[in-house]
């Protein structure tokens, strides 16, 4: 994925192994990087942020 892709957050982080795709971290890197930009607040809020990870993770 690219972070200039449309509707991708700005928050992609960037995974480059084949190796350890099956880890806890890549899992987890894939999950985040697939998460809705809505889940991001445009002002830094960790409360909010972590309630709109949370509720889109158990859609």
């Amino acid at each position: 994925m690219f972070k200039h892709t449309a509707g991708i957050h700005p928050y992609v982080v960037d995974i480059r192994t084949k190796r350890f795709e099956s880890s806890f971290l890549v899992r987890t890197a894939k999950d985040w990087n697939m998460s809705a930009a809505s889940v991001f607040p445009s002002k830094y809020d960790v409360g909010a942020s972590k309630s709109r990870v949370n509720r889109h993770l158990q859609s």
